[in-house]
């Protein structure tokens, strides 16, 4: 049975006036990129500039309740002035190392005690709200409440120490007296009390284990709704938290974030709705995933200023392009498969595997680069912008202004499936001319087969009229290409498709292993599927799996390909004597 208590101070007793200027101080935050650009494209908030003077919080052996804490905590400060910074040592402190290097953090003060950080900005929280370890479900409404309400999560665990160290006094809303009964009356309690409050332009899944609460700063600081879907073999599952979730799907705009990721585990269970499935069924309602799990701190990343709104290739397009040469086969080496996701960028991903080789720039690689992190991740971005060389080629990656399946079922479950369809590519095509992006790649199919007539008439509705796409980057491992079908036009003959025709690596080559025994292999493995992938053509658009190869392992692909006329260049390069191969093929035919 609810109290009265609980029904009367789930919003703050505070003067309309001083709600208002709450209220305004956020929107300005979120709005800030459309304040610069004069058009809406930003789709992912931001936080307001982040301070260069940081205190820091190791997350390394940290227990959930004092993770909760402090997240929560950081993600209150952050909404204001983003100065709370959290890692983990050895596995996601490389962001932090090159914040340092570049300028955006010039003092760090380091802390280990949670509770000594909540009573130093005891300021900027109102109370705290306390989850019931026995009802899992319920840590996702304390999240809710806690961006809504300015309350920290507590455990009922750290609610004494809290009263002894920080304030003895402090407003207390214990959702164990809710005697809430099931995660669907929960949600129930939520649709009404909390979530009218919140912030609708992105939505946030997440499960009450590491891997989630790690961002939950962002999504608290921005009041962003967050649920969990579980999947049928799941121990929480039922038909009515589907249908939950689906409401908040069509009470939500069509076109804007999930942040987090589908798949999760906990001790082997409670996998949810997997990749595929999760990616889709929000698809359908028109919700892209922005796959950010196991690292946070996008409180803080969010406000990071940049020195530019500029983002050119200036480099890689103002180098000159060769002649086409029938006798030589090219290869534009792509990465397809990771680079839509922000949290490929901050943890042993991307920095340490790709960009910070010694060799990268020795080898022509192109990268899928989640057009996210400008809104997101601004300061990782206008680095790469900045250190990228002649060799290093940008593409928008799988699909788009996120992770979906346009030709799956992309809003069909929306009305008016056409108007929004319309708006995502619009969306996606005002953001890569922003960050001179005119390569797409788009999603195709789990099974091996090819465009569909629905596929083809999709595409040309929709992708084929934006000037801002010359070509088109299709398929992830899987294609159902012959090699000599495996680039084109489409109709309009200006808008190239080159189709991905290489193929996962499954053995255990993990990149940062190094040496003969473990490159050599992996390199020969990769340099077979383009050998294969050019079998009677000249061109050959080839994926390499981002977690087992590298500029080292890629520079040994090309050593074993060039003696037998093999040309690797950049993506953009690739098209260009793509495009003059035709030209070359017509012109010998008159």
């Amino acid at each position: 049975m609810m109290s009265d208590r609980m029904n009367t101070c789930v919003m703050h007793t505070e003067s309309w006036l001083q709600r208002l200027r709450i209220v305004l101080l956020v929107s300005v935050a979120l709005c800030c990129g459309a304040c610069r650009s004069g058009v809406r494209i930003d789709y992912m908030p931001q936080c307001p500039p982040a301070s260069s003077a940081i205190v820091s919080f190791d997350l390394q052996g940290i227990d959930q309740p004092h993770l909760l804490a402090l997240v929560s905590l950081q993600g209150l400060v952050n909404r204001h002035e983003p100065q709370l910074y959290t890692y983990s040592s050895g596995y996601s402190d490389g962001l932090l190392k090159l914040y340092k290097r570049i300028g955006v953090v010039t003092s760090e003060e380091r802390c280990d005690d949670v509770m000594a950080l909540l009573d130093r900005y005891r300021e900027h929280y109102r109370g705290v709200v306390i989850y019931d370890p026995a009802k899992r479900y319920t840590i996702n409404l304390a999240s809710n409440i806690a961006g809504v309400e300015d309350r920290v999560i507590l455990a009922p665990s750290l609610l004494e120490s809290f009263r002894e160290r920080v304030d003895s006094t402090v407003d207390v809303l214990d959702l164990r007296e809710l005697d809430l009964r099931s995660a669907g009356e929960a949600f129930d309690w939520y649709r009404e009390k909390v979530f009218p409050h919140q912030n609708h332009r992105m939505l946030g899944v997440a499960k009450d284990v590491y891997m989630y609460d790690v961002f939950r700063d962002y999504l608290i600081a921005c009041k962003i709704p967050t649920f969990w879907l579980p999947g049928e073999g799941d121990d929480d599952w039922s038909e009515e938290a589907v249908e939950d979730v689906i409401w908040l799907y069509e009470h939500t705009p069509a076109n804007i974030p999930v942040f987090g990721f589908w798949p999760g585990l906990d001790q082997g269970k409670d996998v949810g709705y997997n990749e595929y499935f999760g990616t889709k069924l929000a698809g359908n309602y028109g919700k892209f995933t922005i796959v950010c799990t196991w690292v946070g701190s996008y409180s803080y990343h969010s406000g990071v200023q940049i020195s530019s709104d500029e983002f050119r290739q200036t480099r890689v397009r103002s180098k000159r392009f060769r002649d086409y040469d029938p006798t030589k086969k090219y290869v534009a080496l792509v990465m397809v498969e990771s680079g839509d996701a922000p949290g490929y960028f901050q943890f042993d991903g991307f920095f340490p595997r790709q960009w910070d080789d010694s060799l990268r720039g020795s080898v022509p690689i192109s990268y899928g680069i989640s057009m996210s992190l400008r809104w997101l991740m601004p300061g990782v971005m206008r680095h790469l912008y900045d250190t990228a060389t002649e060799n290093d080629y940008f593409f928008c990656p799988i699909s788009g202004a996120g992770y979906c399946y346009p030709l799956l079922g992309y809003c069909d479950s929306v009305p008016d499936r056409e108007a929004h369809l319309d708006a995502y590519f619009d969306l996606t095509a005002r953001n890569m001319a922003q960050l001179d992006m005119d390569m797409l790649a788009l999603y195709t199919h789990p099974d091996r087969v090819p465009w569909s007539a629905a596929d083809s008439a999709l595409i040309r509705r929709y992708v084929e009229p934006l000037p801002q796409v010359r070509s088109i980057i299709s398929g992830m491992h899987r294609t159902g290409y012959a090699p000599s079908q495996g680039n084109g036009f489409l109709a309009n003959g200006t808008t190239t498709v080159h189709h991905v025709m290489t193929h996962w690596s499954w053995e255990d080559w993990d990149l940062f292993r190094s040496g003969t025994a473990a490159d050599i292999p992996a390199a020969e493995f990769l340099a077979q599927e383009i050998r294969n992938g050019c079998e009677g053509t000249n061109f050959v658009t080839a994926m390499f799996y981002s977690w087992h190869y590298g500029p080292r392992r890629l520079a040994l692909v090309r050593e074993m390909l060039e003696k037998e006329g093999y040309v690797f260049v950049t993506m953009n390069e690739f098209d260009d004597l793509y495009r003059k191969s035709k030209q070359a093929n017509n012109e010998n035919k008159l």
